[in-house]
C-alpha cells in the first residue's frame, strides 16, 4: 500500500520555471504557520511581598503601549483572573509592559511563541506572576 504525499514547491523566481521541493510529506503532517496569533491573559498573581506586609504595589499591564489592565491592588498569594481582558490579536509578536504603581515598567519583554506561558517579574516590595497563552487565529 502507498501512502499519499503531496510536495510543495516554490517559485525561486516569477518569470522562471524553476522550482524547489522544501517538503515532502503528506499533506495533513505539514505545519503551517498560522499568519495571526492571539494572545489571552490568564492570571496575574502576587506571589509573596519582600516587607513582610501582606499588600503587594498595584500594577497595570500594558500591551503595545496600551493599558489592558489597571492598576489593581493585590494581596500577597492571591491571583487576579484576567479572562475579562479582551484578547490581543499579533503577526511575529507583540510587546508587554507591566508597571507597578503607574510608575516605571518593571517588566518590558515581547511575547511571540504559541503555547501557554508564564512571566515571573518583582517590584520593589513583591515578586509576581502573569500567565497567558498564545494561540494561532481561527480566521
Amino acid at each position: 500500500m502507498f501512502a499519499k504525499f503531496s510536495v510543495i514547491f516554490i517559485p525561486l523566481a516569477i518569470a522562471s520555471n524553476s522550482f524547489q521541493v522544501i517538503a515532502e510529506k503528506p499533506l495533513h503532517q505539514i505545519n503551517r504557520p498560522s499568519l495571526t496569533n492571539v494572545l489571552y491573559l490568564k492570571s496575574v498573581s502576587c506571589d509573596g511581598t519582600f516587607t513582610g506586609q501582606s499588600s503587594c504595589d498595584p500594577i497595570s499591564i500594558r500591551i503595545s503601549d496600551r493599558v489592558v489592565w489597571g492598576s489593581h491592588p493585590m494581596t500577597a498569594g492571591n491571583a487576579a483572573n484576567l479572562s475579562g481582558v479582551p484578547s490581543q490579536t499579533f503577526h511575529s509578536q507583540i510587546y508587554i509592559s507591566i508597571f507597578a504603581n503607574d510608575s516605571t515598567p518593571i517588566y518590558n519583554g515581547l511575547i511571540w511563541s504559541v503555547g501557554e506561558g508564564t512571566i515571573s517579574f518583582n517590584s520593589d516590595r513583591a515578586s509576581y506572576t502573569l500567565r497567558y497563552q498564545v494561540a494561532p487565529s481561527q480566521l
